[in-house]
């Protein structure tokens, strides 16, 4: 039955498994752009892109050579050294780590060698067993949260009552779930966080997508300056819009982000 190394990463701010197919270490030939599974706090969060090479009871997993890949999926560039108790390269001992020590919110390793790291091969068809349900139910909410739909959209229209948290139109077809933060900027946790949406009408949601609108933190509606006085009429913009429910603290720390982002727009930044 086919194994895997399974390196769990005791870290300060959440707990990080490698899941890496034993077979890649069966061989002295160097491998490309081998991917691997890797777990947030036991739920599936993303894959990994490396090279691989062999030396001896070392084996290298470079994943530098793939940053466009790495960084979309968030992960860390540097070198990974696993160190076997022999030359066949079936009982890992310990690891090594060489290359960048920070992710974006700040979610470091306390030391990044065999100290913080628990290693041990395990049958990948009883780890898939145990985390199937997490890796599928988290794909799909990743996917609906993506496309407005499933439960993503359900929530939120209850949040909201059903209609635009604006205008209040209640016509389900032209009401878009909206990221605060950016899907493109968002971690795989603020992706599917319900803090980070609210429900717009379409004309809005185009609007607040590309900075031109945002809200204070009471909910009152900014407009760009981008926007004319003779247009904003048209597109049903007026002084004195605002969001019909209050934010809570967590939706106001995304709106700060989002504020920033109008005013550098609005300053062609």
């Amino acid at each position: 039955m086919p194994k895997q190394i399974k390196i769990a990463w005791r870290e300060k701010y959440c707990n990080t498994t490698d899941r890496i197919p034993l077979e890649w270490f069966k061989t002295n030939e160097a491998q490309s752009g081998l991917v691997h599974d890797v777990f947030f706090n036991r739920k599936w969060y993303g894959e990994a892109m490396c090279d691989v090479k062999c030396i001896g009871n070392r084996a290298d997993l470079d994943y530098t050579k793939h940053q466009k890949f790495n960084r979309k999926q968030e992960m860390l560039l540097g070198v990974m050294s696993i160190y076997f108790a022999d030359e066949e390269r079936e009982d890992p001992r310990r690891i090594e780590w060489s290359g960048e020590l920070e992710i974006d919110d700040g979610r470091v390793p306390d030391e990044v060698t065999s100290a913080t790291a628990k290693l041990s091969v395990v049958d990948d068809l009883i780890e898939d067993l145990n985390d199937i349900r997490g890796k599928v139910s988290s794909r799909k909410a990743i996917v609906e949260a993506r496309l407005g739909q499933g439960k993503y959209r359900d929530n939120l229209m209850v949040v909201w009552k059903g209609s635009c948290a604006v205008s209040e139109v209640r016509v389900a077809e032209v009401l878009r779930a909206s990221h605060i933060k950016p899907w493109s900027k968002c971690t795989a946790v603020e992706k599917t966080d319900r803090n980070n949406r609210l429900l717009l009408a379409a004309n809005l949601d185009a609007l607040f997508d590309r900075y031109l609108i945002s809200f204070e933190d009471d909910g009152e509606m900014i407009i760009s300056d981008l926007i004319p006085e003779e247009e904003r009429a048209k597109i049903q913009l007026k002084s004195g819009c605002k969001l019909r429910l209050r934010l809570n603290g967590e939706q106001r720390a995304y709106m700060q982000e989002h504020r920033q982002r109008l005013r550098m727009t609005s300053a062609g930044k």
